[in-house]
């Protein structure tokens, strides 16, 4: 796994202006379910937040949505994406 971090125009909600992306988390099948993507993780958003980081996105599968949900991430709603090539 993996953090990247990056700065956004500072908020109310994240004065700092500085983001993480947790991104790549993967664990090998006969490691699953004995809390090694979580602890990868934990380590993660600890060393981001020790950093300054005040928020932390990701992306993920269905199979990965309890890990991140029983991590404190939750569902952002009126979310838009534009792409570049799509963008007119």
């Amino acid at each position: 796994g993996g953090i990247g971090l990056y700065e956004e125009v500072p908020s109310p909600d994240n004065p700092s202006g500085l983001c993480g992306y947790l991104m790549n988390i993967y664990t090998r099948e006969s490691y699953r379910r004995k809390g090694v993507a979580k602890a990868v993780c934990q380590w993660l958003i600890q060393k981001a937040k020790e950093r300054g980081a005040g928020k932390i996105y990701l992306e993920t599968s269905e199979c990965g949505r309890s890990l991140y949900q029983s991590l404190g991430f939750y569902e952002m709603r009126d979310y838009l994406k534009l792409s570049a090539d799509t963008a007119k």
